[in-house]
């Protein structure tokens, strides 16, 4: 699991978490700091994640309050969606006070399959090593065959 310190106080540098395209599941534990005080939630606050993805749809989730010094995020296929760099931020809302926690990134690895194209083999003598095939285990008795190979249907038959 991906450890991540996330301050209270904005104006830091952004830090960073790692997901794969449409990860679903995967648990990342954000260290809470007050400045450079650690944090520790009551237990009565409500959080919620803000994402923004790259495509600038949003997505917001409710948080599991641990009435501890950590919270977990766990991916959605829907906040894992789109590759690159989705801005973050957790908002901590106890009773009228709501603050929203430095932002981070949620760095989005690319699925290499994405967006793929799914190619077909090519053997250039196909025809030919099937018809030897055939030839072999059948032996002489083939007097016809019809083949359309492209798309794997073969009809043998003896007259």
């Amino acid at each position: 699991m991906e450890i991540v310190d996330l301050n209270l106080i904005p104006g830091e540098a952004f830090p960073v978490c790692h997901t794969s395209q449409f990860d679903a599941g995967r648990t990342i534990r954000f260290k809470l700091y007050d400045g450079s005080n650690v944090y520790t939630l009551s237990g009565t606050e409500t959080l919620t994640l803000k994402v923004k993805k790259p495509d600038t749809t949003i997505v917001t989730t409710n948080l599991t309050n641990t009435s501890d010094d950590y919270v977990d995020i766990i991916t959605t296929r829907q906040m894992c969606a789109c590759s690159g760099k989705n801005i973050c931020e957790i908002n901590i809302t106890n009773g009228s006070v709501s603050i929203g926690t430095l932002n981070f990134y949620m760095e989005v690895e690319e699925d290499p399959l994405y967006n793929g194209v799914t190619s077909q083999s090519a053997i250039h003598d196909l025809t030919e090593q099937i018809e030897d095939i055939i030839e072999e285990l059948i032996g002489g008795g083939l007097t016809a065959i019809n083949m359309t190979v492209h798309s794997s249907e073969y009809t043998i038959r003896e007259d």
